[in-house]
């Protein structure tokens, strides 16, 4: 049995060389100081094909990005609100604020 926070790390290296943008973290816990990172998120749960998409479409856009894993998922999270919408309209994904 591969646990969750291995493969979430595993996935946190190729995110982090998709976006050199982004800022990757693991945590064991769902939760986080989002205030030091941002303010709208994207919530993908356990979707990693969804979050290397964002990771591409965010590097192609310049948007500098947060990510975190917790036992809830995968959250997205971006500092500018205006990048963000494009980044999601890209996506087609809805934010949560």
């Amino acid at each position: 049995f591969t646990s969750y926070k291995t493969i979430a790390e595993a996935s946190a290296v190729s995110l982090r060389e998709m976006n050199p943008l982004a800022t990757v973290t693991v945590s064991d816990e769902n939760s986080f100081d989002i205030r030091k990172f941002s303010t709208v998120s994207i919530d993908i749960g356990f979707d990693f094909a969804k979050a290397k998409a964002i990771a591409e479409s965010a590097r192609g856009a310049g948007v500098a990005t947060f990510m975190s894993f917790g036992v809830g998922g995968v959250g997205w999270w971006t500092a500018d609100l205006v990048k963000h919408r494009v980044l999601e309209r890209s996506l087609g994904t809805k934010t949560a604020v």
